[in-house]
């Protein structure tokens, strides 16, 4: 059980599978195979731009998420998030309203249906602060 051919090799007589990472072009006749992704280099790319420090951590992780809450801004309806009063979900509110100036941000509770608002922690109060619509 469990078994498998590893490419490329194939159960078939001059048939073989692609690499991985690897595309095939077939063109007049002529079959080239292409790589586009090593994990050997991307390994080694990965050590090379290692982070080993605490602060230039914090400041990556700021701009990745910047980054990715930006690219959702892009809509022509009013942006609405989820709030459960986690990290997760109190952060990424906190970063549309404050850090980008968001000013149209819907906030909503989420759990078992019966939690009111004085059931939200600290971190929930102060998205909600925040916000102009929950």
């Amino acid at each position: 059980m469990g078994r498998m051919i590893a490419a490329p090799k194939t159960i078939f007589k001059n048939t073989y599978k692609l690499e991985p990472g690897t595309y095939a072009v077939l063109k007049d006749n002529d079959l080239q195979i292409h790589t586009y992704w090593d994990i050997a280099k991307a390994k080694e790319s990965a050590y090379q731009h290692m982070i080993t420090d605490f602060t230039t951590a914090k400041r990556e992780l700021n701009d990745i998420l910047t980054d990715a809450v930006m690219k959702r801004m892009v809509a022509d309806v009013p942006v609405g998030t989820f709030l459960s009063s986690g990290i997760d979900s109190s952060q990424l509110p906190t970063m549309l309203v404050s850090k980008l100036a968001a000013d149209n941000v819907t906030v909503a509770l989420s759990g078992d249906g019966g939690k009111s608002i004085a059931d939200v922690t600290l971190s929930g109060y102060g998205i909600i602060y925040f916000c102009n619509d929950h």
